[in-house]
């Protein structure tokens, strides 16, 4: 009988340990199994006398399952919704190969070659783009396999789009972004998956909240508008606020509340202090400029790279060099570089299949030496 209580009491340390050591997620119908069999075992009947000991074991057995469900349930959720918006966010993966803007809808593509797009969603979930309503009952192109709750739209470098929501929230996304979301929010929450660039100026619904979801960030809202920039290649979150109050939550579940003006970054995996700042820094890219103030010479690239097929090589000697200004990003391509050339005193040399190294012109390479 003790060996026997032992196996039972091991075997459910053994799922918690799995459950918190592992992050393993289980489906509904895994733990219903789990339970029937372990309640199988802690009510098989046993001999009169040790009819006490083994209610009593039952009762510790079901409080420490009761604890591991709890755990489960209660921690681990919001970890299986973003493993939820991960999964979809695979299945939407290699479709930004495109020079196009991708819209990803009922698992099927339409594309547009237009630089800039709106694309919006009435109510009841009918999608127009460029005023041309898209019939999504007919064979589109490019089929995919991808969640029919969720859409996906694309943006690829150099291009930008409008996107109206079906329940009224504008987003101005901005180039190489994809933002997943459902055709039709659920009565009770609207959440939206993000990579790259977005502002937001959320339709207020008290009964819904607003969620978006990066990486490494929930950023949770009523109504409000704001800033999210959450490219890989910049190696951070950024959030900044507008206008209303927005609630920043990490994956450990540290979080902040932004006031307006405020901006918080995440970056080497800390969730920092929000501070107050100028917000055109992070906004103006939606009237089409580009303003930094003592940003490194190698981020200022990268943000322009996301605009033009072209990636930066920096010298060591000038990447962390650190400008201030304002770019108009509309502006030809050749004229931004030669802007930037004369005021920083570097060069940009092109080296073929889209790569540009940047280095110290002779003129700034005499005078640093001197």
């Amino acid at each position: 009988m003790q060996k026997n209580s032992r196996n039972i009491l091991n075997e459910f340390d053994s799922l918690i340990r799995s459950i918190k050591e592992n992050d393993e997620v289980f489906s509904q119908k895994s733990i219903d199994t789990e339970w029937q069999r372990l309640y199988r075992k802690i009510e098989k009947p046993k001999k009169n006398i040790y009819k006490k000991l083994y209610f009593s074991l039952s009762i510790a057995a079901g409080l420490i399952l009761l604890f591991a469900f709890s755990y489960f349930f209660l921690i681990k959720r919001d970890e299986i919704k973003r493993v939820s918006f991960e999964t979809i966010a695979e299945s939407f993966q290699g479709q930004g190969e495109s020079t196009d803007i991708t819209l990803i809808i009922d698992g099927k593509t339409v594309k547009t070659p237009k630089e800039k797009s709106t694309i919006t969603y009435s109510k009841n979930g009918i999608v127009t783009v460029d005023d041309k309503k898209i019939d999504t009952k007919k064979a589109l192109s490019d089929v995919i396999e991808a969640s029919d709750d969720y859409n996906c739209v694309i943006v690829p470098k150099g291009k930008r789009i409008n996107l109206t929501l079906s329940d009224g929230t504008k987003l101005y996304v901005n180039s190489r972004s994809r933002i997943i979301y459902p055709k039709i929010f659920a009565a009770n929450v609207r959440e939206v998956y993000i990579e790259g660039e977005a502002y937001f100026e959320v339709a207020h619904n008290k009964d819904a909240p607003f969620v978006v979801k990066t990486i490494n960030l929930d950023v949770e809202v009523l109504g409000t508008v704001f800033n999210v920039s959450s490219y890989k290649e910049l190696e951070k979150t950024t959030i900044t606020l507008v206008e209303g109050s927005v609630k920043v939550t990490d994956h450990k579940k540290n979080d902040v509340k932004l006031k307006p003006s405020q901006s918080v970054e995440y970056t080497s995996g800390k969730l920092g202090e929000p501070e107050h700042i100028d917000v055109s820094l992070h906004t103006d890219w939606v009237s089409g400029y580009y303003i930094f103030n003592s940003t490194p010479l190698q981020e200022v690239l990268t943000k322009l790279s996301f605009y033009q097929d072209v990636n930066f090589e920096c010298d060591l000697s000038v990447s962390n060099l650190m400008l201030s200004g304002k770019l108009d990003i509309r502006t030809d391509f050749d004229e931004i570089l030669q802007n930037l050339s004369e005021t920083a005193g570097v060069e940009f040399i092109p080296k073929g299949n889209g790569l540009m190294l940047v280095t110290c012109t002779k003129s700034a390479s005499i005078t640093n030496s001197n």
